[in-house]
């Protein structure tokens, strides 16, 4: 027996992204600020960690962990104490330089971080990667291939890893572990800028939905044929996996039963 079927396609919401990044967009923290003053200056090395996500963060059992020489096993590890990072919010660590000093430099370093780590100690070619509480890693600054770079990782403007201030770009909206990606996520400032620290800037994550329609509105089928293969096609397509329901409407088809 031959049944029409009228088809009607849904889709979930999900999310729109401009980065083919690591994990889920705005969902856990990345690295948002570098800063390597090398020597003959004054300010401290700093890492600047960012919470994109809609909610607070306890950074208990976090990690930052610092690979020397591009090497491929860390030589340091800094755990993150039981804090609640709220929502947008920033985590600041510097080197402990920045203690009992009145150079101006210092004087802001104290003022907007949120802690010291005596062993933060990189330059341009040590590398440096955030976990979560879990052990997945959230980002890394550097390529992990083990290959010293020597200077420092060279960024696509050109520029290196070493003696600069380094910010996210606004467009960035999570970690990667993709070096080739990487080396365009980050916007370059002189030595010592420090005037983008306690705060960071990142283009909030939207969601849209796919248009998804079928290449027929109706088709006829005989009963008990089998698989019946129908075309459908995709227009505001995003990244993570869309789920389409299928429901027959109208026709003779009955609904439960005629599929």
């Amino acid at each position: 027996m031959k049944k029409n079927l009228l088809l009607i396609v849904f889709a979930l919401l999900c999310f729109k992204v401009s980065n083919a990044q690591y994990g889920v967009p705005c969902t856990d923290l990345f690295i948002s600020e570098y800063i390597e003053p090398g020597s003959g200056h004054t300010a401290s090395k700093t890492i600047e960690i960012y919470n994109p996500s809609t909610s607070a963060k306890n950074l208990s059992g976090y990690t930052l962990a610092q690979y020397q020489n591009g090497g491929c096993t860390p030589t340091n590890t800094f755990t993150f104490p039981n804090k609640v990072l709220a929502a947008n919010d920033v985590y600041i660590i510097t080197t402990n330089g920045a203690q009992a000093t009145t150079h101006a430099d210092s004087l802001i370093l104290i003022a907007v971080r949120d802690t010291f780590w005596n062993s933060l100690n990189f330059n341009g070619d040590d590398l440096l990667m955030l976990q979560n509480s879990s052990g997945d890693t959230l980002d890394i600054f550097g390529n992990l291939n083990c290959i010293d770079p020597g200077v420092g990782w060279v960024l696509s403007s050109g520029d290196t890893t070493y003696n600069i201030t380094l910010v996210r770009k606004a467009g960035i909206n999570n970690g990667t572990k993709n070096f080739s990606q990487w080396q365009n996520e980050w916007t370059k400032f002189p030595v010592n800028t420090l005037s983008n620290l306690g705060a960071h800037t990142m283009n909030p994550c939207s969601s849209t939905t796919p248009l998804i329609n079928f290449t027929i509105t109706s088709t006829t089928v005989t009963e008990g044929v089998g698989t019946v293969n129908l075309s459908v096609q995709l227009a505001s397509a995003c990244p993570t996996t869309v789920t389409v329901d299928v429901q027959v409407a109208l026709g003779t088809a009955t609904s439960g039963s005629d599929y």
